[in-house]
């Protein structure tokens, strides 16, 4: 394979995985949004007019995806709705979730959270999609992390370009910081919402974001900390070369 193919295949390659982990990051702020704006939303009775629960076959798994249509009233109007909660797709490990939103429908006193402000918006279940959640940011560290180095890469050697600022000291602790930031949402505000899985890639990541934050720091406070031996002008020696004399 030539050198321009290889070149063309790898920036194929980093190209996927970057507009991947776009996606990534754009479903958990889109959900983050969503789950922080709800939160003062307002709770009503609604009438289910149908429902069903969806499965998709992917590979040797199936994943399911659950779909509903309720009627309600605010202030006197009459409504209709379609949104079961925040989560996107059908997937295969929140089956737990998918038998607490049934149980809720059969249940003959289904409520659903409303706009005040726009009662034509509404939704079902406004609690954080934990298990999804978890996912995406295991998935957006690996293997979509190497879209997220790239990028950040290209961001801090953007900024060194027009100032002296030096990329190698951050590169490291600030790719920690935006692995492990997504995590700290849900731990601080759904806590209530945890499974077990989802708590251990939490925490995983809420240490990653520990670590580096502290790296950050103490980067910041001591000029020489993370320098590479070539970024360093005094730490680079001569090179003598020894001159023989032709007999």
């Amino acid at each position: 394979m030539s050198n321009k193919a290889q070149s063309l295949l790898s920036g194929l390659f980093i190209t996927v995985f970057s507009l991947a982990a776009l996606a990534m990051i754009a479903f958990l702020g889109r959900t983050y949004y969503l789950h922080a704006t709800t939160a003062n939303w307002q709770q009503v009775p609604a009438q289910v007019m149908s429902w069903d629960l969806k499965h998709v076959r992917s590979g040797k798994s199936t994943q399911s995806r659950l779909i509903i249509q309720y009627r309600y009233q605010f202030n006197g109007q009459t409504y209709q709705g379609d949104r079961p909660d925040f989560s996107m797709g059908a997937d295969n490990f929140s089956g737990v979730r998918r038998s607490r939103q049934i149980s809720e429908i059969q249940s003959n006193q289904l409520k659903v959270f409303v706009d005040p402000q726009n009662p034509a918006e509404s939704v079902m279940d406004r609690s954080l999609p934990i298990q999804q959640v978890a996912f995406v940011i295991f998935f957006l560290f690996f293997p979509c992390g190497l879209g997220t180095a790239f990028g950040w890469g290209l961001f801090l050697q953007g900024i060194s370009r027009v100032t002296a600022f030096n990329k190698d000291r951050w590169y490291m602790p600030g790719l920690g910081l935006l692995h492990g930031l997504p995590a700290l949402y849900p731990l601080i505000f759904a806590n209530r919402e945890l499974s077990s899985g989802s708590v251990v890639v939490l925490v995983l990541f809420t240490a990653l974001f520990g670590w580096s934050l502290i790296e950050l720091i103490r980067r910041f406070f001591d000029p020489k900390r993370g320098e590479t031996q070539l970024s360093d002008p005094k730490s680079v020696k001569p090179l003598h070369r020894s001159q023989s004399r032709s007999q």
